[in-house]
């Protein structure tokens, strides 16, 4: 037995009525997916500021004696609210001539991020005996090799007066900046490095993620 199509549409028509009709999916799979990747950004995000020499040394080595950071908790605490900054928006989705277009934008640590997590507690010391506050975040990430404190630097050293027990301030012919091989700024910083580092397990994240919500 043979069987005759006639297609009473022409193929523009087709094409356009199957992409609508895609449409209302794709649409339906970013939306099941939105939350999980912003999630799994978050994750990634840490493990990669984690990563960076900025943090290691934050926690346990030069920066924190240098800074004069008390309590490295307060480390991990920034590193948290830099990290929930990521943001997801969707971007509408259209049918076109070439296809589908649209998808997602992921933003994190903006500039218009910056002003409350510089001023927040865990991103300054503030020294209540002696009278002063030490941002250290604002530091870190955007004053580069620039003087920050004249004529003083760092002695190493146990002593009672140091915030860490092992460095303090000392009047010098020198002054004080931060360490070269951590000095950040706005567009080359510990976080920046950070956002590069998961360029490629995001793009695997968004992937799995949108498949299994398929």
């Amino acid at each position: 037995m043979n069987f005759t199509v006639k297609l009473l549409e022409g193929n523009s028509t087709i094409k356009s009525l199957i992409l609508n009709a895609l449409l209302t999916e794709v649409n339906n799979m970013i939306d099941k997916s939105i939350q999980s990747i912003r999630s799994g950004t978050i994750n990634l995000l840490i493990d990669a500021m984690k990563q960076e020499p900025e943090y290691l040394s934050l926690k346990n080595g030069r920066l924190r004696e240098e800074l004069g950071i008390p309590n490295a908790g307060a480390v991990d605490d920034i590193v948290n609210k830099l990290a929930n900054t990521v943001n997801i928006t969707k971007n509408t989705l259209k049918s076109t001539s070439f296809g589908l277009s649209g998808g997602l934008t992921i933003t994190a640590i903006e500039s218009s991020n910056f002003d409350g997590l510089l001023d927040d507690a865990s991103a300054i010391v503030d020294d209540t005996l002696r009278g002063y506050s030490l941002p250290w975040l604002e530091w870190l990430l955007l004053n580069g090799n620039q003087t920050i404190i004249k004529k003083y630097d760092v002695k190493f050293g146990p002593s009672s007066s140091s915030r860490t027990g092992n460095a303090i301030m000392v009047e010098s012919n020198n002054s004080w900046r931060v360490p070269a091989e951590f000095a950040g700024t706005e567009k080359n910083n510990w976080t920046t490095r950070a956002i590069d580092r998961i360029e490629r397990p995001l793009s695997n994240l968004i992937q799995t993620t949108m498949e299994k919500n398929i």
